[in-house]
């Protein structure tokens, strides 16, 4: 495995980003509101790690649009030597627009982000920023809540690859480019009780570095272009509105959560089971 710091913050899982959707929404009476997010991953095969993920969000709500603050902390039980335990990831700045009309019930908005490199990778490898679009278009039927969300995020990069140590290996180049969309349905079975569901595509795009091998080896030079993300969990509010329990399922191709922290991983695919709890002030 690899560790590197994601594109993030901007869909770590379908309940964070429907339960952050949601409190935008529904927080148009306030001003401000601050909601933070507790999940633990519990790795299913052997060799997955057990991973806590703690995420600071603050929201603002104005006439035309809602600013968020978004800043993941990774919790590490498992430490290699010289690792540190507490890590933060990458900050997210994010715009939502305010819904459109779109067509009959279908509704339109866009998200506009950037991040700050915060994280130890992205100052260490040189990552700047890493600006991305997502449009949003949603829809209510009764219980049921659906939408399609296409993205396009760019890198913007000191270097094309990343800065190694001697006797480190090969240095890895950096993405330059991710696009794709996802989809997500959240249905409720009672004001209290509901299910999310999420499909997830991105294809990837990475820095040419200066020289290749002419036969790479997996380890070092194998990188992949596509992304395949599915999630299912189930939400409980315990307190409407103020405090809620999530526990869910998660198959990904590269691992793209653990709050920004990227950890890819050369199987066909990893399963993860987490259990989340946000609190709404």
């Amino acid at each position: 495995m690899a560790a590197g710091i994601s594109p993030a913050a901007l869909a770590q899982n379908a309940a964070v980003e429907a339960q952050s959707t949601a409190k935008i929404k529904k927080g148009a009476q306030k001003t401000w509101r601050i909601f933070t997010t507790m999940d633990h991953y519990f790795g299913v095969r052997e060799d997955s790690e057990t991973i806590g993920a703690f995420y600071f969000i603050g929201s603002n709500r104005f006439s035309w649009g809602s600013l968020q603050v978004f800043q993941p902390v990774i919790k590490y039980y498992e430490l290699n030597p010289g690792q540190q335990e507490i890590q933060a990831a990458d900050s997210a700045l994010r715009f939502f627009s305010n819904p459109m009309s779109f067509i009959d019930n279908w509704t339109f908005r866009y998200t506009l982000g950037t991040t700050l490199p915060v994280s130890e990778f992205s100052r260490d490898q040189g990552v700047i920023t890493k600006p991305g679009l997502t449009a949003i278009f949603e829809t209510s039927m009764g219980k049921a809540y659906f939408s399609v969300r296409p993205f396009v995020r760019g890198y913007i990069n000191q270097f094309t690859t990343t800065i190694t140590d001697e006797g480190a290996g090969t240095p890895r180049p950096l993405r330059q480019w991710m696009a794709g969309g996802s989809l997500l349905g959240v249905y409720s079975f009672t004001n209290r009780l509901s299910t999310a569901a999420s499909l997830r595509y991105a294809r990837i795009g990475y820095e040419q570095a200066v020289a290749r091998n002419a036969q790479p080896t997996l380890s070092n030079s194998d990188f992949r272009t596509h992304q395949y993300t599915m999630d299912l969990s189930l939400n409980a509010q315990i307190i409407p509105r103020l405090w809620s329990i999530t526990t869910g399922y998660s198959i990904d191709s590269m691992v793209e959560r653990y709050g920004g922290i990227e950890v890819v991983a050369y199987d066909q695919e990893i399963s993860i089971w987490y259990l989340s709890t946000t609190a709404t002030f």
